[in-house]
């Protein structure tokens, strides 16, 4: 594995668990619109809408997270029980960074 694509690996297992932890703490169940500004408010500023929709579908595809696409270019995203497990560090996904 070249260094980029460790970067890139490092930056993908963050990010996906900044949105599960984003669903946790405000509600459980957020849409991507809300997700992307508030991944940008993270420090995620190279973020766009369908960047966000892709890791929701692959945390859903995990069993983290339920999708549920609203229109075509925004998803309701809704934490699943072992997806706030593996927000908190309780459970861990390959994929996922674990909390620290």
């Amino acid at each position: 594995m070249t260094a980029a694509d460790e970067v890139r690996k490092v930056y993908d297992e963050d990010l996906r668990l900044v949105l599960l932890r984003l669903l946790k703490e405000y509600g459980a169940a957020l849409n991507t619109s809300t997700l992307e500004k508030s991944l940008r408010a993270w420090g995620f500023r190279a973020i766009d809408r369908s960047t966000v929709a892709t890791h929701c579908r692959w945390l859903s595809h995990q069993g983290l997270v339920d999708v549920e696409e609203l229109r075509s270019d925004v998803l309701m995203v809704a934490l699943k029980p072992k997806g706030a497990r593996v927000a908190a560090g309780d459970e861990w996904i390959d994929g996922v960074a674990q909390p620290s």
